[in-house]
């Protein structure tokens, strides 16, 4: 069982993009992750971030740093559905939230939600059909769809979830 919250981008360009890292050749050694750390510790303070990107970022981290705790109460109090290999958020801002339940060794779905499952992560402007679904759909309903990934087949369950903080919401899925 692992807990990853993860920004989902790269140094190709292809994913979000939180500071511009292409602009000075001094930046261009950055990933995505590493430049954001190091302007936000003012490291880098010449960098070009994308501010308001960066603050939903963050409030999307704080709000749901809880889920870890939750998810391993689920496990721990045998409240786990069998067959569920996989918790997942993701916020419009790109973070996402995971907690695998079962090892590469035995998970059924072995690239979802992984760096290389492109059709899972966020970008500037794809957004994936899980996220979709829970958003664009009745809060509080689970919508189920199958994955057939060259024989092997999986079901994914998602929902919207809301996520507050003061007067701030913000809508995920997960």
């Amino acid at each position: 069982m692992t807990m990853n919250p993860l920004f989902h981008s790269s140094s190709n360009g292809s994913n979000r993009t939180y500071c511009e890292t292409d602009i000075d050749p001094d930046h261009r050694k950055y990933t995505q992750h590493q430049a954001v750390i190091r302007y936000l510790q003012g490291k880098e303070p010449d960098l070009e971030c994308d501010e308001l990107l960066l603050q939903q970022t963050l409030f999307d981290a704080v709000v749901t740093a809880p889920l870890e705790a939750y998810w391993n109460a689920l496990m721990l109090n045998d409240r786990l559905e069998s067959g569920v290999e996989t918790a997942f958020l993701g916020t419009r801002s790109g973070l996402m939230r995971i907690m695998r339940y079962a090892g590469t060794e035995t998970r059924v779905a072995k690239k979802f939600l992984t760096p290389s499952d492109k059709d899972n992560l966020f970008t500037i402007d794809h957004f994936p059909l899980w996220y979709r679904l829970a958003v664009e759909n009745t809060p509080g309903r689970f919508y189920y769809y199958a994955v057939n990934d060259k024989g092997v087949k999986y079901i994914i369950a998602t929902t919207a979830v809301t996520v507050s903080s003061g007067e701030r919401t913000a809508m995920a899925g997960g």
